[in-house]
């Protein structure tokens, strides 16, 4: 059996997967996962027995490369003896970002075959979206500050127009894009900081074919931050990225709620991702007090 690259083309022939999907992990958004594929970080996919199988191939890294949880068209809770003879048959040592849900059920089962280790690093900062939306209480009153100096400074100011994603502004976010990596001080040769501009960019790219939702903020007709974000399960959106211009005081802010208010009344809750072990983004994340934190485990064969 073959892997295949995953790529915008597989969208439709793949979601079909995903519809039933429950867990509340980010990485189980098919449009995030292909557009994670570069140099880099490869995921390629392989269906069989009405079974999808994701793995992601790191190139400068192999040891890191591993299976996340097959995803099922019957929407079955697999077996763990399953789980350990297909890692085994595919050649890969693990599985990655297996959902808190699958590990309580079957913890007993699962420790036969497997080593079972959380990834704290991976750990989804999960919000209700009404809470990003209303921003109620004094945990919250810088963010309400902040959103209030925006609409004073622009908003009230008939300077500023949201709007989604389309082929008439695409090229000018995809610029904006770029300008905002240059800008910030980062080094320019970091894996890390490749991988999340090239996924950024494809994603951009591709944003119609693999049905993002999309906002964008413009100020005096200027694209100065946008958002991007899918469905995640019939409970959950997750926010994948988003990018503004940090020196426009309460942007940030104003693009987060918006975004919120976007999507509010079809989901519950909102996934903002991992914070992937970074204090900076952790701190950030955690400004706005997030309802719970969805666990992310790995299974290692024994």
């Amino acid at each position: 059996m073959t892997f295949s690259s995953l790529l915008p083309e597989n969208f439709q022939a793949l979601k079909k997967y995903f519809v039933f999907q429950n867990s509340d992990l980010c990485v189980y958004s098919l449009p995030s996962l292909i557009v994670w594929n570069n140099h880099i970080s490869n995921p390629n996919f392989l269906e069989k027995n009405d079974h999808l199988f994701i793995s992601n191939v790191f190139r400068n890294d192999p040891e890191k490369s591993h299976l996340i949880f097959p995803l099922s068209l019957k929407n079955e809770d697999l077996d763990p003896h399953y789980l350990y003879e297909s890692a085994k048959e595919l050649g890969f040592n693990s599985y990655w970002f297996i959902p808190e849900y699958y590990i309580e059920s079957n913890q007993k089962k699962l420790s036969e075959y497997f080593i079972i280790k959380e990834q704290p690093e991976y750990n989804d900062y999960i919000y209700k979206s009404e809470n990003l939306v209303l921003l109620s209480g004094k945990k919250l009153s810088k963010k309400r500050n902040l959103i209030n100096q925006f609409n004073s400074n622009y908003l009230d100011q008939n300077k500023v127009i949201v709007e989604p994603i389309d082929k008439n502004n695409f090229k000018d976010c995809l610029q904006f894009l770029n300008k905002w990596f240059d800008e910030k001080d980062f080094d320019k040769n970091d894996d890390d900081f490749k991988t999340e501009k090239l996924a950024a960019e494809l994603a951009l790219t591709n944003y119609d074919k693999l049905e993002f939702d999309t906002l964008i903020v413009k100020i005096d007709d200027i694209i100065e931050g946008y958002s991007m974000g899918t469905r995640l399960n019939n409970n959950m959106w997750v926010l994948h990225f988003e990018k503004a211009n940090s020196n426009i005081k309460g942007l940030y802010q104003f693009l987060d709620r918006e975004t919120a208010k976007k999507i509010y009344n079809e989901y519950e809750h909102i996934n903002k991702e991992s914070d992937m072990g970074v204090p900076g983004i952790a701190h950030s994340k955690n400004s706005y007090y997030p309802f719970k934190r969805g666990k992310s485990y790995k299974l290692s064969l024994k």
